[in-house]
């Protein structure tokens, strides 16, 4: 039902935009309730959601469930009032269900790396350097433009003036010394071991 409405809604309908603000403003509330805390900024968030998505609903992509793109709005709108008015109330972090049944859980992911990945990246890059310390010039210098300084074949060739083909000749090279050199280092730690 929602299809059908969301298409004539973007095609310029108004009455089928109220339809699907009469089909979703209850369980909006509810959403906009459990964030704000407060009823009268609860009705404000869900007004500015319903606003929000008449005024983007020609990037609404079809696909998707028009319900979810809505909640996602109103999290957001709810989550801006509170900003706005500087509050620090409480909500709750669990996943809740909507009058459909469908659960739809609070999301929040740290994306940075973890003490170890930054010990482990730090010292894999200290190692990197040391490697590429020991190598003649000329294939430190296209090792490092690669391996440090991730640029392409077609970028380390113009700097050194090199063909492509003489770039990748010497990185094999680097990648190769680098290689017996580490390996004969690990075998004289482990005999002195």
């Amino acid at each position: 039902m929602d299809r059908a409405l969301v298409a004539a809604a973007q095609a310029g309908s108004d009455a089928a935009f109220e339809k699907l603000h009469a089909l979703h403003a209850r369980s909006i509330y509810r959403i906009t309730l459990s964030i704000t805390k407060n009823p009268s900024d609860a009705e404000d968030a869900m007004q500015e959601s319903f606003l929000r998505a008449y005024v983007a609903l020609q990037q609404f992509r079809k696909e998707a469930s028009f319900y979810s793109w809505l909640v996602r709005i109103a999290i957001n709108s709810s989550l801006m009032l509170l900003r706005k008015r500087r509050w620090r109330q409480e909500f709750s972090m669990e996943s809740y269900s909507d009058s459909e049944n469908n659960v739809i859980p609070f999301d929040f992911v740290d994306s940075r790396p973890t003490p170890e990945v930054l010990f482990d990246i730090k010292e894999g890059y200290a190692h990197l350097e040391r490697s590429l310390k020991v190598l003649p010039r000329s294939l430190r210098t296209a090792a490092e433009l690669r391996f440090l300084h991730e640029r392409s074949i077609h970028e380390i060739s113009g700097v050194l003036g090199i063909s492509a083909i003489a770039t990748k000749t010497r990185l094999h090279r680097a990648r190769k010394l680098m290689a017996s050199r580490n390996g004969l280092k690990r075998g004289l730690k482990q005999r002195s071991a």
